[in-house]
């Protein structure tokens, strides 16, 4: 008789990839990254769906949420 190579279930070890916290960032960060591509659009090219100071308010407060890189890291 040939034994399965799998371990058990209870013996096995299970990677979580990402934690509730890193998803809710990612989820804020994804419409973060939304709201400056449609209001810098408005911006930009003048569309007529909302007003340049709304836009431009939609813009600033997306700012803080889609950061470029990390803030703690010291390489440039």
């Amino acid at each position: 008789m040939v034994r399965s190579a799998e371990k058990p279930a209870s013996r096995r070890i299970i990677v979580e990839r990402y934690t509730w916290l890193e998803r809710v960032t990612h989820l804020v960060h994804l419409v973060a990254m939304f709201t400056l591509l449609i209001t810098g659009f408005k911006i930009y090219f003048g569309w007529d769906f909302m007003s340049f100071q709304t836009a431009r308010a939609f813009h600033m407060i997306a700012v803080p949420f889609f950061p470029g890189r990390k803030l703690d890291s010291c390489s440039l």
